[in-house]
């Protein structure tokens, strides 16, 4: 048996329409969480887009002398630290 899809309330189609194609947040007062909710279909784009932010940032910080030293074997093993992986 299938599960029922909730219904958005007026109040979030009313937010979805007016920002097309961008992840809607929402906070749960009751329950202190944050939600994330996105139309089928736009990831892609959004995965782009982040991916031509993070370079638009990079060139920032490079034209401003923000630059390292380190390569990215550093950097995956700091990742892996702070995960707790080996």
């Amino acid at each position: 048996m299938a599960c029922p899809k909730p219904q958005l309330t007026p109040e979030l189609q009313q937010a979805f329409l007016s920002r097309p194609g961008e992840l809607l947040h929402i906070h749960d007062e009751e329950t202190h969480k944050d939600y994330l909710i996105i139309e089928q279909g736009v990831m892609p784009t959004l995965d782009e887009q982040y991916i031509r932010d993070g370079l638009a940032l990079a060139r920032r910080q490079i034209a401003d002398g923000l630059t390292s030293n380190r390569c990215i074997g550093d950097v995956i093993a700091e990742a892996q630290l702070r995960h707790g992986k080996k």
